[in-house]
């Protein structure tokens, strides 16, 4: 059976200029959310004294449907959650490159954050002159590109409309079996819970399992996905060269410091895989799995080599 789903995405690349190098043992993307969370409240709360979450604004206001993401508690999504996953995931491609004095980041925005992209990038203008990380060290955001193409023709001339796109299944693969390998390449922390407990260690029903609740999680709230497909994997793992890597990180909810963490590293996966299971990939590859990937977590890549009965796909 074929996978029925879909979701509208605007993926945004962006460039920062630092007036001096900078340097930190938090990752970077952890300073750019704060960066992004705090400018944004700055311009759409209109009763700071309330908490989101009791504020009764909150279903009209951008900063909570983007950043806080409240959600009715009876949803049929997240059932008993209050909170839905973010409707934007941020990514570098060297999550281990040091920043110095610049850095290139990738925003993608789905749902009704596509909608509030002129405000997202206008969270980045105004923490221009507040700065980045603990030294406010002040920085020029230079370009704002989607699939190659310049968006931001000035401070002020801001224009995205054509270049949302839609995530859609492959027309190219066939609903059979297909025999090879696929190499997962786990390039920022991934953070998945398994039976209650975060795992460093997976099988293929977990990664499967993992990829599928991202998959349908957001094409529930932010697209479409129809008749849920059982999971029946018929691979196995057969490398698992991966480790659990903490990083620090400052809880503004809970006033104190803590730490994220999850597994880096490559999974290489053997036997006969469906046309189904590829889509997730597909879809995992372009809108990050696991939890926090509003932090950067949960970036990978795909690499596929398989062999569709009758000829090489």
């Amino acid at each position: 059976m074929r996978l029925n789903a879909q979701v509208q995405y605007l993926p945004l690349t962006i460039s920062l200029k630092f007036e001096e190098f900078v340097d930190s043992d938090i990752p970077p993307l952890f300073i750019i959310r704060s960066i992004l969370g705090s400018n944004l409240h700055d311009i759409c709360c209109i009763a700071r004294r309330n908490i989101c979450q009791q504020c009764e604004h909150n279903y009209a206001c951008i900063y909570a449907q983007v950043f806080d993401t409240i959600i009715d508690k009876e949803n049929h999504v997240v059932r008993g959650r209050e909170r839905a996953p973010h409707p934007f995931t941020i990514s570098v491609e060297d999550w281990n490159k040091p920043v110095l004095n610049s850095l290139t980041f990738t925003i993608v925005l789905f749902g009704n954050a596509i909608e509030y992209a002129a405000y997202i990038l206008g969270a980045f203008q105004r923490g221009q002159d507040r700065g980045y990380g603990k030294r406010r060290v002040p920085y020029s955001l230079v370009s704002v590109t989607s699939a190659g193409k310049e968006l931001l023709a000035s401070q002020e001339d801001f224009s995205f409309q054509q270049s949302v796109q839609v995530w859609k299944p492959s027309v190219s693969l066939q609903d059979n079996q297909y025999v090879g390998s696929v190499l997962l390449k786990l390039k920022s922390p991934l953070r998945f819970k398994e039976k209650g407990s975060y795992t460093d260690t997976f099988t293929p029903y977990s990664i499967l399992t993992c990829f599928q609740r991202r998959m349908e999680t957001l094409c529930l709230l932010y697209g479409l996905v129809q008749e849920r497909i059982e999971i029946q994997p018929q691979f196995e793992v057969a490398v698992q060269n991966i480790v659990w890597r903490d990083y620090p990180h400052y809880s503004a909810r809970q006033r104190t410091r803590m730490y994220l963490g999850g597994v880096m590293g490559d999974l290489e996966l053997v036997g006969e895989l469906s046309a189904y299971q590829l889509d997730l990939f597909s879809f995992c590859e372009l809108f990050q799995a696991g939890k926090n990937t509003s932090f950067g977590f949960g970036k990978l890549s795909v690499w596929r080599r398989f062999q569709q009965r009758g000829g090489v796909v």
